[in-house]
């Protein structure tokens, strides 16, 4: 059936608005479009446009306005002009064609869940036998579901993105349904309970990646919330889901402020400041992370957006607060000044009780005031909170940092190994992962909780599939583990100290090793240290 055609519109009075419209409407000339022959504008006076009614002519007048009096652009601090350096057709979902699959190889199993904009069904594909997730989308405008579409294409086969699977709609009512991958989730108010600090961090760095990612790809999600993040904990898997408010980043536009769950809206949506950028995301995430430590769900809970910048102003302050609306020449309207008030900076340890206080330590808080800022362009990026905050939020508790002296450049990880033998694939994954980000040198120590030889355990006589494994992955690293000064073991428990190993190592590249005049790693009682002195 074919779609029903719109009705033509007379061309001639389209264009006659269109040419009031213009005449009536503020110009604004970037420098690349003026004329030639127009003498130079100087920095500090702007274009303001008078119309003349008398003679039905536009003119235009130079306003001696001090550039301190405007606003300056907000821009993201990162990949701010991907979209930029891309083609037009890898942004421009108005013009994208859809290619539609067969609804018939689908069927509906039960529903999984209801949003504003679609319905929610676990389904089966009829043809391999697998489960799989089924978005019924509801009446919408089409460029906006062709954004959904588009982005989500886009972004196929990122980290932790959930994958669309196929793309189908109703022969007769020609409701489009999009097909995902199958995540068998745990619902966060029953999980987010449960979770351990080792689980926080490995979650929290699982949806970091997919954020960077996105953003990476020129693309804000602009819903990050507990219900978009599903998590799979028997598989430790998370998929970020709903992309149906993302939207493309470009420098300078203006955005639609009306975006976000309440809950998760960062001051730049509740301020009306439009030229938002990908930081809108790590706010949300940062009410996810307080909302986990703090056991504490949500942890801004505003009655409305109005309430919701007072609860924010209750915990960060107003003196922040004012500071942000005067750099972006912002100003609240009377009645929302009034319900804000004036609030001083509450003290994260104010949050801290009996039963969230193991899983809050001061690398938690010093992450999360680093998300959590008023303004936009002070938040930590996906990539920062990743991999060179001061504390990097991924499972297996790294620290890494650059050093530099007398012109030699190398990074440190720092490493706290793993208790649980089935989480220590993970735990080399990301080692590998953190490995691949730099080609300087480079030094990994801490305690790896394994030996590479029986000798470095007490009392331990074979090689066990373990020892192996960590040798193995020192070799694949192209790493050397330094010699041991002064005893054999890093650790020592039990009865009469009968339990022994060396669990700490210090494991450096060569070109590391090469830029040292004197490396050496010693144990002074139960005291694991390097000492270097590059040149």
């Amino acid at each position: 059936m074919k779609d029903a055609h719109t009705p033509l519109v007379p061309l001639f009075p389209l264009l006659l608005v269109c040419a009031l419209v213009a005449l009536r409407a503020p110009l604004a000339l970037p420098p690349n479009l003026r004329p030639h022959s127009s003498p130079p504008i100087p920095d500090n006076k702007i274009i303001t446009p008078i119309v003349d009614t008398s003679k039905a002519r536009l003119k235009l007048q130079l306003s001696e306005i001090s550039s301190s009096d405007v606003a300056p652009m907000s821009k993201a601090r990162v990949y701010a002009d991907v979209n930029v350096l891309r083609p037009k057709d890898y942004w421009d979902y108005e013009s994208l064609t859809v290619q539609w699959g067969d609804q018939d190889d689908y069927e509906v199993v039960r529903k999984v869940g209801r949003g504003k904009y679609s319905e929610v069904f676990e389904g089966i594909n009829v043809n391999s036998n697998e489960r799989c997730i089924i978005k019924i989308l509801k009446p919408v405008k089409k460029k906006k579901i062709k954004r959904e579409i588009k982005i989500l294409q886009n972004l196929c086969g990122g980290p932790n993105v959930v994958k669309l699977l196929d793309i189908v709609r109703d022969q007769h009512s020609k409701t489009p349904s999009l097909i995902f991958e199958y995540v068998n989730s745990t619902d966060f108010k029953v999980l987010y309970p449960t979770l351990t600090d080792y689980d926080i961090r490995y979650y929290i760095y699982e949806l970091l990646k997919a954020l960077d990612y996105c953003h990476s790809q020129g693309i804000m999600h602009r819903d990050v919330k507990p219900h978009n993040v599903m998590i799979d904990h028997e598989l430790r898997k998370l998929r970020l889901i709903d992309w149906g408010l993302a939207e493309f980043y470009h420098p300078g536009k203006e955005y639609n402020v009306r975006v976000a769950s309440r809950y998760f809206k960062g001051p730049e949506l509740l301020v009306d400041l439009q030229d938002y950028d990908y930081s809108l995301d790590m706010w949300s995430l940062g009410c996810m992370f307080a909302g986990m430590i703090f056991r504490k769900e949500p942890f801004f809970y505003g009655h409305d957006n109005h309430d919701q910048l007072v609860k924010i102003a209750k915990v960060l302050g107003t003196d922040e607060l004012n500071a942000y609306l005067n750099k972006y020449r912002l100003e609240l309207d009377p009645q929302l000044d009034a319900l804000v008030g004036r609030h001083s900076r509450k003290p994260w340890s104010k949050f801290i009780h009996a039963d969230n206080q193991h899983l809050v330590s001061p690398e938690a808080i010093d992450f999360l005031d680093k998300l959590l800022r008023y303004d936009h362009q002070d938040r930590l990026t996906a990539r920062e909170a990743m991999w060179v905050g001061p504390y990097s939020w991924n499972g297996e508790q790294w620290k890494l940092g650059a050093n530099q002296r007398d012109n030699f450049v190398w990074m440190f990880t720092r490493v706290y190994g793993l208790v649980l033998t089935d989480e220590g694939g993970n735990f080399w994954n990301e080692l590998s992962d953190i490995r691949s980000l730099w080609n300087d040198p480079w030094c990994v120590g801490g305690d790896f909780n394994a030996v590479k030889f029986p000798e470095k355990r007490r009392n331990c006589q074979r090689i066990s599939t373990s020892m192996s494994h960590f040798s193995e992955i020192i070799e694949d690293l192209e790493l050397i583990d330094l010699p041991l000064i002064g005893g054999s073991f890093t650790w020592c428990g039990g009865l009469n100290n009968r339990l022994a190993s060396r669990l700490d190592h210090f494991l450096v590249s060569e070109d590391w090793r090469t830029n040292s005049v004197v490396c050496f790693k010693a144990s002074f009682q139960n005291l694991s240290l390097i000492m270097a002195n590059p040149s």
